[in-house]
């Protein structure tokens, strides 16, 4: 099973670095049938023809921040973290750098942004805590960190993967608080708090329900998030999967519903702004669920690979591949063509109907959008472009 995961995991990275290359943006089940909900064909749920309003993205502002960012920002109150080869920097929303700070070393995810405070996890194993305001590091752990899995700040603790065990860290000081072996080895994609309780995506397709305050191991649940992430919403718990997406009940771990995806499924983690769940399939489509239900809202011919931000009541991707393009000349998706033959759209959705409010030709490279307020920050390179949404 180790090794099936390893493959698949795998595969998603060849996924991802094509699409960057590329330009782009208990109880146990009681044993009763799972509610299950079958992807629609798009033209049952079609995108209504004339869109209720459309938008256009003006400049803001552009800031080269010397290297290549390494992975999507994230947002630290309101101001945006960004980590390159060797430098981690604060950027305001106005587009000015409040602190520049180097790396103490190689890193494999995104920084984490809990309240005022940025952790990072090194290739090596460590832990690093860093002020908000100054970037100035706080604490260094060495704890032999699971360093492709976040730690997960929660309360006063920080909560970190370390091959095959969850260390419980105080979040100020970073000392030991306990450490519990898990009953599925490492962690395999996420760290997940559910009131008293963190849910950990664990191999054999298992989420294990572990107590926050003690570490004891409450449950097993298979939720086939074998793929993907855990998300969780007032008494449900998500898991996307590379198949489907499952919603659990969060005291028993029952199944609610499950949608199937269409074609060959789906290798991106589910974007989440609730009550829509966004998925790209890997047949060129991005399906919109209902996270209460489990039904399809709508669905789009088009595949996003570089991020998706919401702003109001629109959807915005990074570069996305639209498959009408394709049909009339202007390019091809064949995994054979060279990044520059492929030709991709910025474009923005209605996220309650899926009527396309936008979609322009733009820079091939932006790409990882977040939100501040009205305006749009993608990554372009070594340095981040601005846009202010404006309704036409």
């Amino acid at each position: 099973m180790s090794n099936c995961r390893s493959a698949i995991l795998y595969c998603i990275c060849l996924l991802f670095v094509s699409s960057v290359l590329s330009g782009c943006i208990s109880g146990e089940n009681n044993g009763t049938a799972v509610p299950t909900t079958t992807a629609m064909p798009t033209t049952t749920t079609p995108v209504p023809t004339e869109p209720p309003y459309t938008v256009r993205l003006a400049d803001a502002w552009t800031l080269d921040i010397g290297g290549e960012p390494e992975f999507p920002p994230v947002l630290l109150q309101d101001s945006i973290c960004v980590v390159t080869e060797e430098r981690i920097l604060l950027v305001s929303d106005g587009g000015d750098v409040l602190w520049d700070k180097p790396l103490s070393g190689d890193t494999e995810i995104a920084p984490i942004s809990a309240g005022e405070f940025v952790y990072l996890v090194y290739a090596d194993g460590r832990v690093e805590r860093r002020g908000g305001a100054t970037g100035e590091v706080l604490w260094t752990k060495s704890v032999d960190a699971y360093p492709a899995v976040p730690v997960c700040a929660y309360r006063e603790s920080l909560y970190v993967a370390s091959d095959g065990y969850l260390l419980r860290l105080l979040a100020e000081t970073g000392d030991d608080v306990w450490s519990v072996e898990l009953p599925e080895g490492t962690v395999y994609s996420c760290i997940v708090p559910c009131g008293d309780q963190l849910l950990l995506d664990t191999f054999a397709h298992n989420v294990t329900v572990v107590d926050a305050g003690t570490g004891a191991i409450l449950n097993e649940w298979d939720a086939r998030c074998d793929m993907g992430n855990i998300f969780v919403r007032d008494d449900s718990v998500y898991a996307m999967g590379g198949v489907c997406l499952t919603c659990l009940d969060a005291d028993s771990g029952n199944t609610k519903w499950e949608y199937i995806f269409p074609g060959r499924g789906s290798w991106t983690p589910a974007f989440v702004d609730y009550p829509y769940a966004i998925v790209s399939t890997i047949d060129d489509q991005v399906l919109c669920i209902n996270m209460e239900s489990g039904t399809l809202i709508w669905s789009d011919d088009a595949m996003y690979r570089g991020g998706l931000a919401v702003s109001g009541n629109v959807l915005i991707s990074g570069i996305a591949y639209v498959p009408d393009m394709y049909k009339t000349g202007q390019g091809s998706w064949d995994p054979s063509d060279t990044p520059s033959e492929i030709v991709g759209e910025l474009v923005a959705w209605d996220i309650g109907t899926g009527a396309r409010v936008m979609s322009v030709q733009a820079d091939q490279g932006l790409k990882w959008p977040v939100t501040i307020g009205d305006r749009f920050v993608f990554v372009l390179g070594t340095g981040l472009t601005c846009y202010t949404l404006e309704y036409e």
